[in-house]
C-alpha cells in the first residue's frame, strides 16, 4: 500500500511539472503548440530521471517499465570477474529480448499496418494531418514517458491490460488539463496523430511488454506520420 501511495505521488508530480514549469517561465496562452515546455536538462529529468527515481526507490521494477532483461544486471558479482559477468548479463538480457520478438513483430507489424490503413483512411476523405516534427530523442522520450504511466498503473493494480488502459487514460489526461490551462484547442493536428500513436504501441506493449523491442516500431510510426505526400497539398488541414 506504501509503495502504491509512493507511485501516485511520483505520477502527481509527473502531471503538475509541465503546469508549474510553464508558470515559472510565465509563458502566455497559445504562445507555444509544445505541451512540454522545457528542454536540455530539465527535458531529461522530467522524461528519464523522474521514472528512474522510482525505480531506485523501489516502486516500480524494470519490468513493469517494459525495460526487460536488466535486472539481470543486478545479479553481477562486482568482485568477481567483470568481464565473465558482464558477457552472462548481457546474453540473458539479448534472450529475453529474443523470447519476446515473435509476438513483438507480430503485434508491431500489425499496429503499423492499422496506421497506414488510418493515414489512407484519412486521406481518402480529404482530411490532411500536419506532419509531425519529432526527431528520435523526442521518440525516445515519449516512449519513456508513456511507459512511465503505463508501468505506475501496471505496479498498483498488478493487471497489465488495466496498467495499459489507464495509462492511455492518464497520458491523454494530462494533455487536456495541459491544454484547458493553456486556453488551446484540446487535441490540435500533432496531438490527435500522436493520441493515435499512443493507442497503437500501448496496444503493441499489452501483447510484448518489453519497450526495447518497442521502440523501432514507435519509431517507424512517428517517421510515417512525419511524412507529407504531394497527393495532400490541395487537402483540408484538420485542426
Amino acid at each position: 500500500m506504501n509503495e502504491s501511495w509512493g507511485v501516485l505521488a511520483f505520477f502527481i508530480i509527473s502531471l503538475g511539472f509541465p503546469i508549474v514549469w510553464d508558470r515559472l517561465e510565465r509563458k502566455q496562452p497559445n504562445t507555444t503548440d509544445a505541451l512540454y515546455p522545457f528542454d536540455g536538462l530539465v527535458e531529461f529529468f522530467y522524461f528519464v530521471g523522474i521514472p528512474y527515481i522510482t525505480l531506485l526507490l523501489g516502486l516500480l521494477t524494470w519490468e513493469h517499465l517494459g525495460l526487460t532483461g536488466l535486472s539481470s544486471f543486478n545479479l553481477i558479482d562486482w568482485n568477481s570477474n567483470i568481464i565473465l559477468e558482464l558477457q552472462q548479463a548481457t546474453t540473458l538480457l539479448l534472450l529475453s529480448w529474443l523470447f519476446d520478438s515473435g509476438i513483438a513483430l507480430l503485434a508491431g507489424g500489425t499496429a503499423l499496418l492499422l496506421l497506414v490503413a488510418v493515414r489512407w483512411g484519412l486521406a481518402r476523405q480529404a482530411v490532411r494531418l500536419t506532419p509531425l516534427n519529432s526527431s528520435w530523442i523526442n521518440v525516445i522520450y515519449d516512449a519513456c514517458h508513456w511507459a512511465f504511466y503505463r508501468a505506475i498503473f501496471w505496479g498498483i493494480t498488478g493487471d497489465l491490460y488495466l496498467g495499459t488502459v489507464l495509462g492511455i487514460t492518464a497520458v491523454l489526461s494530462e494533455w487536456i488539463v495541459v491544454a484547458k490551462l493553456r486556453n488551446q484547442a484540446l487535441f490540435p493536428s500533432h496531438l490527435l496523430i500522436n493520441a493515435i500513436i499512443l493507442v497503437l504501441t500501448a496496444t503493441t506493449f499489452f501483447y510484448s511488454p518489453n519497450l526495447w523491442l518497442l521502440l523501432p516500431f514507435h519509431g517507424a510510426m512517428v517517421s510515417m506520420m512525419s511524412r507529407r505526400r504531394a497527393s495532400e497539398a490541395q487537402h483540408v488541414v484538420l485542426s
